[in-house]
């Protein structure tokens, strides 16, 4: 569905990045040999696919290295470094220069090699090669790191079609050393390379980390984000953010799904008993990547996952409410994502998830909640990498062989509100089976 049509000026605009961004790619590929036959044991220690993508390029380029999931689109990343995204675009989520809604992958704007990128709700962040990062999309709380003009929580963000978005990548100010990226609902952090976070975005439950909240958005600082505070992963989730110490402690501020008096409404004053707007250290680890999403956070331990948070009755194994620390099984989980009141996690056999699954969230082809972790079906084979969205009950997963060829392939499952798995919503508005994304590098 078009959602809005580009004027004559910025048509011509798009169609220039869009020439420039094909032929870079026809340039990688006349390069191009082909890819190392089988790739799997790197992987498993390179969840991002950098150390591949390094040594792979430009023989992989036509290959998918990373997938992100935001509330109502998806993006892929390729080894190359170009992005295409899908689904909802009337804030520019996809950025490509339009606010037209697309079923299929559509590369965005060319702004240089991306390493890394993440989807939040209506807006999509990338940390470039050369370590800026640049986000696209609704800016209503300052989620793409431009400051607000206007009072009220609303940014006039200029744009070809003047409203408080950007439609084409922009640069976020005051980072240019960043290691990592991510994004919630209406916030982001950057981990940089001294170690130190800054975070924009929306800070109505002090998610920020600058020891206060604030009804308005709020730009990245010069100083760093939570005093300072040393971090090796960094993971923003619905309305709160976690990160890993030195010592692999997982530590989050923000709301407080880890407290008895969380609850499923959006307070326009929350109160102060819901709120920690500096660091919480809530589970020693040692952990060695974290993922948070909208009642509760996961850490990749030894040995499996380890979570903490708010159950609203999807897990029969915790008490229903706030749950303690609790190890969740899997022994051979290689990555975590933690979505709307469910997780799915990367094993040695493919995607196990659990938790609540009304919008075919657990990808088992059931609609239904499942407390023990249930196999996601229908993959295209071994999985290397899973994205879940903190707000709208859906995955992704990179699937395939090995990185040869046209690469791994992308898969996406549960609901499908604004076009994310790659169909409209009216002919699939929900799937409990993976669908496979046509993703052409």
């Amino acid at each position: 569905m078009d959602v809005d049509h580009p004027r004559g000026p910025a048509t011509m605009k798009l169609s220039t990045r869009r020439s420039l961004s094909a032929s870079i790619l026809l340039g990688i590929s006349t390069f191009a040999t082909a890819c190392v036959a089988d790739r799997t044991a790197a992987i498993v220690d390179d969840p991002l696919g950098e150390q591949n993508q390094a040594s792979c390029f430009p023989s992989c380029a036509r290959g998918s290295a990373e997938i992100a999931v935001g509330d109502y689109h998806s993006c892929a990343r390729s080894f190359a470094g170009l992005v295409q995204c899908w689904g909802a675009n009337g804030f520019g989520a996809l950025g490509d220069g339009t606010a037209i809604a697309r079923i299929a992958p559509a590369p965005t704007s060319y702004f240089g090699r991306v390493m890394q990128i993440s989807a939040g709700s209506e807006f999509t962040c990338a940390r470039v090669s050369d370590g800026s990062v640049w986000c696209w999309g609704r800016n209503n709380y300052e989620q793409i790191g431009i400051p607000c003009s206007v009072n009220g929580g609303s940014c006039a963000v200029p744009s070809i079609f003047g409203t408080d978005a950007a439609f084409d990548p922009t640069r976020v100010p005051s980072i240019s050393n960043a290691t990592s990226v991510s994004s919630g609902t209406l916030h982001s952090c950057a981990l940089l390379a001294d170690q130190t976070m800054k975070c924009w975005g929306g800070n109505q439950y002090g998610e920020l980390g600058f020891g206060y909240a604030s009804a308005l958005g709020h730009g990245p600082d010069a100083a760093p984000s939570t005093g300072g505070m040393k971090a090796t992963k960094v993971a923003a989730g619905r309305y709160a953010t976690c990160a890993l110490d030195l010592n692999g402690a997982a530590w989050c501020w923000g709301r407080k799904f880890w407290s008895p008096t969380f609850n499923s409404g959006v307070a326009a004053n929350p109160p102060a008993d819901e709120i920690a707007t500096t660091p919480v250290m809530l589970a020693a680890g040692p952990f060695t990547q974290i993922s948070v999403g909208d009642s509760y956070a996961c850490g990749l331990r030894a040995g499996g996952i380890t979570c903490w948070g708010y159950n609203w009755g999807e897990f029969s194994s915790v008490p229903q409410g706030v749950f303690p620390v609790t190890d969740f099984g899997l022994p051979t989980v290689r990555s975590v994502a933690v979505g709307t009141r469910s997780h799915c996690a990367v094993t040695g056999t493919g995607v196990s998830c659990a938790g609540w699954g009304s919008f075919g969230t657990l990808g088992n082809g059931l609609y239904a909640t499942s407390d023990a972790a249930v196999s996601v079906i229908n993959l295209a084979g071994p999985a290397y990498s899973i994205a879940s969205a903190a707000d709208s009950y859906g995955s992704c997963a990179l699937t395939g062989s090995a990185y040869a060829g046209a690469g791994l392939t992308a898969q996406c499952w549960g609901n499908n509100n604004g076009g994310q798995l790659g169909v409209s919503t009216a002919a699939l508005p929900k799937s409990a089976t993976p669908v496979t994304i046509p993703i052409a590098w």
